[in-house]
């Protein structure tokens, strides 16, 4: 469902099979160079920027997607080469698809670009040129390998508020240069609610995600890293909101136009209830949930909760019995966090009925499961004890990335190590007979450790 307040355009433009080291598309839009504006004030949405901003979405051995804002108004080109490029015949099977989404009441248009038939591991240029000739932008990327590496390196993070401009450069470059194969983005990634406006309207969703593009570093790298994103309260729309929400339909519209994470023709990438996704690659799992589109009020009755809604809970119980492989659920709210006096915090103490089924449900399924979230902007690895579960394993939580801060908590006797400065988290993992085997370790500016912990084991 497309929000209302403002006129939609939605586009599809198919280049079929290519020929040559790059393949080209045309669309309306308009980039501009100019500087953006300096680092004592958020990016204005009504500005053309200096770049274009840029995000590498759900990607496999085959497959890059990626969503870009551009200026509106004039022509641009997407050009995508080979960087090793070794004939004019490299790109022959390469195909091109652009999807384009824009409002009325906003300068700027999201573009989601889909690119197909890519060789494995091989990396590749993404130009985007204007209808002068101009190269407005160029970025690096490639597609997975199409064998697993030995260590698979992933990060995960949450809570990143565009108004932190002193502390958030050195975070992304840390991210940028900690190198992993992919990132989730854990929630929190645009405040919404943060602004001069009383009321929150969709124009308002729409400006504060190009705000946000418009400042962060992720949207600048250079060297792209595919990123699968979901939200939490503030990019739903407003602190601590749940099903009720009157712009849920307007959030979810404006999300979907600015994340490239469509399924993929072969099951790598798949589609769950409202934003969820899953994602298969180098041998992991991972169910990256909704967490706020059928939660119920967190004063509901214990008979009418609900966290993830019926239908959530069973595509989580039916993928994660669909192997006994080792896998991961990410949520933006925490799992175990009960010890906190903060009712809107966790799960475990917002939800407890459900939370119970939860636990009921995650024990009986058949693959061990590791825990991912973000949301209360401090990090900290818990160890979920065998008398939970049936089997030890852990809870991994990410944030934040810059945002406003919080004193790391006291008093919970789960936490093997944690840290309240800003973070993310870095992940290496290692399939090994049916046990998956990883290291953690918590990164800030400067790539300085925070906090490492070796050799954590999750099998049943």
């Amino acid at each position: 469902m497309l929000p209302p307040g403002g006129d939609w355009v939605r586009r599809d433009f198919l280049k079929g099979v290519l020929a040559g080291t790059a393949a080209w598309i045309a669309a309306p839009a308009k980039a501009v160079a100019q500087a953006r504006n300096g680092t004592e004030k958020r990016a204005d949405a009504n500005a053309p920027a200096a770049f274009v901003p840029i995000l590498q979405g759900a990607t496999t051995s085959t497959t890059a997607q990626f969503s870009l804002l551009i200026y509106k108004d004039l022509d641009i080109r997407i050009g995508v080469s080979y960087i090793d490029r070794a004939s004019d015949s490299a790109m022959a099977d390469v195909q091109l698809v652009l999807e384009r989404k824009h409002r009325d009441d906003s300068p700027w248009i999201a573009y989601k670009l889909r690119v197909s038939g890519l060789e494995p591991g091989r990396q590749a240029r993404l130009d985007v040129i204007g209808s002068d000739g101009r190269l407005l932008d160029q970025r690096e990327f490639s597609s997975l390998r199409d064998t697993a590496p030995e260590t698979t390196r992933f990060v995960l993070a949450s809570c990143m508020h565009d108004d932190w401009l002193k502390e958030s450069p050195a975070m992304w470059d840390a991210l940028s240069a900690a190198k992993p194969d992919f990132v989730f983005l854990l929630g929190d990634c645009v405040y919404v609610d943060t602004g001069p406006w009383s009321s929150i309207t969709p124009e308002r969703i729409w400006r504060r995600y190009v705000e946000t593009r418009l400042t962060l570093g992720l949207y600048r790298w250079t060297q792209l890293i595919p990123v699968i994103a979901t939200w939490d309260d503030h990019d739903f729309g407003k602190n601590d909101k749940d099903s009720r929400w009157g712009m849920k339909d307007a959030s979810r519209a404006i999300f979907d136009a600015m994340y490239a994470q469509e399924p993929t023709d072969d099951g790598a990438v798949f589609a769950g209830p409202g934003i969820a996704r899953g994602f298969h690659a180098y041998g992991h799992r991972f169910l990256v949930t909704d967490g706020r589109s059928f939660r119920s009020s967190r004063w509901a009755r214990a008979q009418r909760e609900t966290f993830w809604g019926p239908e959530q809970d069973a595509w989580i119980e039916n993928e994660l019995n669909a192997s006994d492989a080792p896998a991961w659920l990410l949520n933006g709210t925490q799992y175990f966090g009960a010890y906190r006096s903060g009712l809107a915090w966790s799960f475990e103490g917002n939800h407890a009925a459900r939370f119970s089924d939860f636990v009921h449900r995650i024990r009986s399924v058949r693959a061990p499961v590791v825990l991912g979230s973000g949301d209360v902007h401090f990090s900290e690895l818990q160890k979920i004890d065998r008398s939970v579960f049936g089997y030890e394993t852990y809870e991994i939580t990410s944030s934040a990335m810059h945002s406003y801060p919080r004193s790391l908590p006291k008093g919970n006797p789960r936490r093997l190590a944690g840290t309240s400065s800003y973070n993310f988290c870095l992940i290496e993992t290692r399939m090994e007979d049916a046990a998956l085997r990883m290291d953690l370790t918590c990164l800030g500016a400067g790539s300085r450790e925070l906090f490492k912990i070796k050799d954590l084991t999750v099998r049943r």
